[in-house]
């Protein structure tokens, strides 16, 4: 009975999870062309080989590496701040209501994040800039922001930062409920500033919720979604992952089977990150 009623997610994991990855794994072994499948044969590690010496597919993977470096610490960042205040709200009403308006931005559809944010960063009428540049006088120029090479990526960390920080604040905020009270009201008593009880006390407890956050976030290693809707010009923007989709979906024959191997090569990079996190987060358990 017990598998009769996890029999429909169990098929929906084995066709659209399971299945798809034991796919590419297989076709990343072989020259396959969706336009041209007659010739498909076995290749061996050919596509890695390649993918090992495509500048392309480096090009990618340390963009992808810039991008994380800005991405994680900003969106950890913001929403520890946000954590911190909500979980002092007296009013369980008023928290709830701040929460579902944090939340909101993860529900919305990508594609309408990310088109709205465009609009945001336009250099000449975008709301960005006008508050930046015209009300605040912050800069004397006009970033271009999105549509110039130097701050695209930069804008794309920002723009993901807000549409994912209601989901980092929600965990957070579990981690905060965690905590014992008792240790907040003793270090108030022994005359710690709030700033020495987040140092001393929020930070440190937090350690293990940080951690799960940290590589749930590698998969943002494979950027792929705001590139597509919203691309910075030339390469600012070309990460291993909008390289592979790029390969396989719309360049010459569509090479799937090479666009594959580098899915992979990526893939694995990313692995031995989750790896050291969770050393990492066993070492801190213990």
């Amino acid at each position: 009975m017990g598998y009769a009623f996890i029999a429909p997610l169990l098929a929906f994991f084995l066709l659209y999870h399971l299945y798809p990855i034991a796919r590419a794994l297989w076709l990343s072994f072989t020259n396959f062309k969706y336009l041209a499948q007659a010739n498909t044969r076995f290749v061996g590690l050919d596509n890695y080989a390649e993918a090992l010496s495509d500048k392309y597919v480096w090009h990618g993977i340390v963009l992808a590496l810039e991008y994380l470096v800005m991405y994680v610490p900003l969106s950890l960042g913001l929403a520890l701040v946000v954590a911190i205040v909500l979980d002092r709200v007296a009013s369980r009403r008023a928290a709830g209501v701040y929460r579902t308006v944090y939340y909101l931005p993860v529900v919305l559809p990508s594609v309408v994040v990310y088109v709205l944010w465009k609009w945001m960063y336009q250099p000449s009428i975008g709301l960005v800039n006008y508050f930046l540049v015209d009300m605040f006088h912050l800069f004397t120029g006009r970033p271009t922001w999105l549509y110039g090479t130097e701050f695209a990526l930069p804008s794309i960390a920002i723009m993901e930062s807000w549409r994912f920080l209601g989901y980092n604040v929600l965990l957070l905020l579990v981690g905060l409920s965690a905590i014992n009270r008792d240790l907040y009201e003793a270090a108030r008593m022994d005359g710690a500033s709030e700033l020495q009880v987040v140092r001393h006390i929020t930070l440190p407890l937090l350690k293990p919720t940080f951690l799960v956050l940290m590589v749930l976030k590698m998969r943002i290693f494979s950027i792929l979604e705001p590139m597509l809707v919203a691309p910075g010009p030339s390469d600012s923007t070309w990460t291993w992952g909008w390289y592979a989709y790029n390969l396989a979906f719309v360049e010459g024959t569509l090479r799937m089977g090479y666009a594959s191997a580098v899915g992979h090569v990526g893939a694995l990079i990313m692995c031995v990150f989750v790896y050291f996190q969770y050393r990492l987060f066993r070492h801190e358990r213990a």
